[in-house]
């Protein structure tokens, strides 16, 4: 069998390794410095790229042609782009006229061209080791990870050759590695891991027995993690020299840089000891400060990170049914703060007996995947966001709810909202909210010449399909002549702007979703009654009433034209059209002695 390599790429770091079919282990592959684990840092010279720890160490030195952290760029629209320059550090230059690109000295590489260089460099370390070629890879990825983040990372590694056998989970990984070292004998044992990333935090809560690993419920936060308290740290850095110093230094980069990495250090040093002292100097600005910081002062800091965490704890308990939990497993760095541990332990009221330690979790559970088949079969993981389509006035029609187990195969009819509609516009989302314009939009597309027809009577099967990746295909078919159009969901092309304009032409401005739920229902309503009564046997049955029931649904269908019907309105207009159906179908039924012919 070919070897199959295991990679991690996390925020802050990325690590290799692969299974040693001879000493029968998880070996991780080590760098040119002797270390398993590679800093994520690309550094671009006059002259070449540099990878991992040189770059990270040049960091400092050429913070504008420097990228780190990349992966909190993945698959990030243009508003989520803007946030993250908000509260997270970023010294190189992002453009956003039309993909979301990194500039440097005015060449753009996309993320997943800057995630492939990290992945090709781990690929190079594993062949190096093996002597010998490597085309096959499981690789792990923030649970919360949407459809179009795991088409980008695939995407990265095709660009090294590598072909994907399985996108991994990072809490479903660790829940492997859990199983292999723990060697689980129990009926049914339930873990929580919780983990927190660079700039992700995901919880999940798995069910394992002798032969299983299944995912109950898992959430994230793609906005929490260790540099948001690193950006802490520096923020209150940066107010103390400003307070005592009089010189405002967070417009000048060069001191910022500096100031990171000596937060990073900070953070790592309190969570072993109770002082650290944070230095910062520059000869340019003549400073050479010192600022101690206790523990009992950075948990003050960060007092807002910890109620987030608690609240995904919370959210997930919740999800599962407050299932009973008998081991929690921590993955992160950051996870070793104690408050933040404690807090957590406390939450959930477990001992600090309970917790695993289980070291390079994440890529020890990847490697364990990569070596042995028979996981595919065991591993039942879950789809971490809901998926429809959206309906009649952006109303989000779910296909798929959050937490399905996959791979997943679910079909739905839809039909047409107008007569004589020849073509009918297939916009796909994901999300929680009832209204699209609150959910992401994964991708659209068009089924065209379908037969001339009365609204309503036109057949649409449509169907979502995501495989063992976590990644959609939805095709959509018109029965009645078998015309079929399929995409798999992948990142849009277009840039905000013109997305925008092509997808929210008409859109409600309507920023309350109960007025276009209002909306949808009463003309929904209306439809459907129209359709009712175009039957020949309610038709005939409706005699002189038909007529008089077709006018009143026709003087409704006038209030949709209206542009300022409130809430209140549309509830008593459909009410009201309610009771005049009701008390013709009423008639129909006393006639017929309680039988309804429909």
């Amino acid at each position: 069998m070919d070897d199959i390599i295991g990679i991690d790429i996390g925020t802050t770091y990325c690590c290799v390794g692969l299974w040693d079919k001879v000493e029968q282990k998880v070996i991780l592959i080590e760098n040119e410095f002797g270390e398993k684990r590679t800093p994520c840092f690309v550094s671009f010279t006059d002259n070449s790229i540099i990878i991992g720890d040189c770059a990270k160490e040049s960091h400092s030195y050429f913070p504008f042609n420097t990228v780190f952290n990349m992966k909190q760029l993945i698959g990030k629209t243009y508003d989520e782009i803007k946030d993250i320059q908000k509260s997270s550090f970023i010294s190189y230059k992002i453009n956003t006229e039309n993909n979301i690109c990194v500039n440097i000295k005015d060449v753009d590489y996309s993320v997943e061209e800057l995630i492939a260089l990290l992945i090709r460099k781990l690929k190079n370390m594993a062949e190096t080791y093996l002597n010998h070629s490597v085309n096959k890879v499981v690789i792990s990825v923030s649970s919360s990870f949407n459809n179009t983040q795991r088409e980008s990372i695939k995407k990265s590694c095709e660009m090294c050759n590598l072909n994907v056998m399985r996108m991994l989970n990072d809490t479903s990984a660790t829940a492997i590695a859990y199983k292999h070292f723990i060697n689980v004998k129990e009926t049914n044992t339930t873990i929580l891991v919780f983990d927190m990333g660079g700039c992700t935090t995901d919880v999940s809560i798995l069910s394992l027995d002798r032969e299983n690993i299944k995912v109950i419920a898992t959430c994230g936060n793609s906005s929490l993690g260790g540099n948001h308290i690193v950006q802490l740290l520096m923020n209150y850095a940066l107010d103390k020299i400003k307070e005592s110093c009089h010189n405002d230094l967070s417009l000048d980069m060069n001191i910022k840089t500096k100031l990171f990495h000596e937060c990073e250090r900070v953070k790592c040093g309190l969570t072993f000891r109770v002082k650290e002292i944070l230095s910062i100097k520059d000869k340019k600005h003549d400073l050479n400060y010192e600022i101690p910081i206790s523990r009992a002062k950075f948990e003050y800091l960060i007092q807002s990170i910890i109620k987030n965490a608690l609240l995904l704890v919370e959210e997930v308990l919740k999800m599962s049914n407050y299932t009973q939990i008998n081991d929690i497993v921590f993955v992160g760095g950051s996870t070793h703060i104690p408050m933040l541990k404690n807090r957590i332990l406390e939450y959930i009221q477990k001992p600090q007996s309970s917790v695993v330690n289980i070291p390079d979790s994440v890529i020890t559970g990847t490697v364990l995947y990569g070596s042995c088949y028979r996981y595919n079969e065991l591993l039942i993981d879950v789809t971490p966001f809901s998926l429809g389509l959206e309906t009649m006035d952006g109303i989000m029609s779910p296909f798929i709810n959050r937490n399905t187990s996959i791979p997943v195969h679910v079909k739905n009819t839809i039909t047409t909202c107008e007569n004589n509609q020849e073509n009918i516009l297939i916009k796909v989302y994901e999300g929680e909210h009832d209204v699209t314009k609150y959910n992401r939009l994964l991708t659209m597309f068009e089924l065209t010449n379908i037969p001339k027809m009365n609204c309503g009577e036109p057949q649409i099967e449509v169907c979502f399909d995501i495989d063992k990746n976590g990644i959609l295909t939805v095709s959509a078919q018109e029965m009645k002549t078998g015309i079929r159009q399929c995409v798999s969901v992948q990142k849009t092309d277009l840039s905000p702007n013109r997305l925008q304009q092509q997808i929210n032409t008409k859109e409600e401005e309507n920023s309350d979703h109960e007025l276009i739920i209002a909306k949808h229902s009463y003309k929904q309503f209306i439809q459907e009654t129209k359709q009712t009564i175009h039957e020949p046997s309610v038709k005939r049955e409706l005699g002189t009433e038909y007529v008089k029931l077709l006018d009143v649904l026709e003087q409704g269908e006038l209030v949709l034209e209206v542009t300022d019907v409130t809430l209140d309105e549309y509830r008593l207009a459909k009410q009201e059209l309610e009771n005049i159906v009701n008390a013709a179908m009423y008639k129909i039924v006393k006639k017929k002695d309680g039988e309804v012919f429909l």
